[in-house]
C-alpha cells in the first residue's frame, strides 16, 4: 500500500494531461482510497465519507472520459470504471448508507449508458472507420450488468425516500429489450428484477401487478418462438432453444 500511494504521489506531481492513463490514474486512486478504509477499519458514517472521497476520483475519471475530444476511444475505460465503482461501494450499499450513493450511483449509471449506446444515430467523421458510429471504438456492455447497476441506483433513491417510478419502470423496458441469448445464458436475471421490482412497489402493489401481468406475456411469447425457432434450428441450437423455452414456460 506504501509503494502504491508513492506511486499516485508522483504521478500528480507530474501533472499528466487528460488521456487514459490519467483515467487509469483515477481509478487507482480510487481503489486505493476506498481499501484504506477497510485498512483503518472504518465504520458507520467514517466509512461512508471515505467511500465517497474515493468515489470522487472516479466521478473526476468520468468526466475526463467524457470529454468530447477522448469520449470516442475512451468507452472501454467508462466500463473498466463501472466494475471499480462496484468494488467501492458494495460494503455501504445497505439500509440507512445507500442514500448517500445517489449522486455517485447516478453518475455512473448515466455514463454506463452512454457508452452503451455506442453513439448511435451520429454521422461519423470523414476518416472514421467504416461501420463505427461517430467514428467511436464500439464497446459491449452486458445488458445484465447494466441492469444490476439500475437496480442498486433504485434501491438507492428508494432509501433516500425519492424513489423515481419512472425510473423503476424503465428497468422493466430494459429487461424486455434483453435479447433472448442474454436471458438464456443469465436464468437469475429476469427473477431477480422482478423480485426487485416487488419490493420497490409494494406502496402500490396496483402497478406491480400490471407489470408482472406484462412479463408473463412476454414470457409466453419468447416461450412460443423459441418453440417455432427450434423446429428448423442446427442440433445444438435447437437444444438450447427447447431448454430456454422450457424455462420460460416455468417462469409463466
Amino acid at each position: 500500500a506504501h509503494l502504491v500511494g508513492r506511486a499516485l504521489h508522483l504521478l500528480r506531481r507530474m501533472e499528466l494531461e487528460d488521456s487514459q492513463y490519467r483515467v487509469r490514474e483515477l481509478l487507482v486512486r480510487c481503489l486505493y482510497e476506498s481499501r484504506r478504509a477497510g485498512a483503518s477499519g472504518l465504520l458507520g458514517e467514517h466509512l461512508v465519507q471515505q467511500k465517497k472521497f474515493a468515489l470522487s476520483f472516479l466521478t473526476h475519471a468520468l468526466d475526463v472520459a467524457a470529454k468530447p475530444e477522448l469520449k470516442d476511444r475512451y468507452a472501454f475505460l467508462v466500463y473498466n470504471a463501472s466494475t471499480v465503482f462496484w468494488d467501492v461501494v458494495r460494503p455501504v450499499f445497505r439500509a440507512g448508507w445507500r442514500k448517500h450513493m445517489v449522486a455517485e450511483s447516478q453518475k455512473m449509471l448515466d455514463s454506463l449508458t452512454a457508452v452503451a449506446t455506442g453513439g448511435a444515430g451520429e454521422k461519423a467523421p470523414k476518416g472514421a472507420p467504416a461501420g463505427v458510429p461517430g467514428g467511436s471504438v464500439p464497446i459491449s456492455v452486458d445488458p445484465a450488468w447494466q441492469l444490476e447497476l439500475m437496480i442498486q441506483h433504485a434501491f438507492n433513491m428508494e432509501d433516500d425516500g425519492k424513489l423515481d417510478t419512472k425510473f423503476v419502470d424503465t428497468i422493466g423496458e430494459v429487461l424486455k429489450k434483453t435479447p433472448v441469448d442474454v436471458k438464456s445464458a443469465t436464468p437469475w436475471l429476469e427473477p431477480l428484477v422482478i423480485a426487485s421490482r416487488a419490493y420497490l412497489a409494494r406502496g402500490n402493489p396496483a402497478n406491480f401487478v400490471k407489470e408482472v401481468d406484462g412479463l408473463i406475456a412476454a414470457a409466453k411469447k419468447e416461450a412460443d418462438d423459441a418453440t417455432k425457432k427450434a423446429t428448423a434450428a442446427p442440433p445444438a441450437q435447437k437444444q438450447e432453444l427447447t431448454a430456454f423455452a422450457a424455462r420460460r414456460q416455468a417462469d409463466v
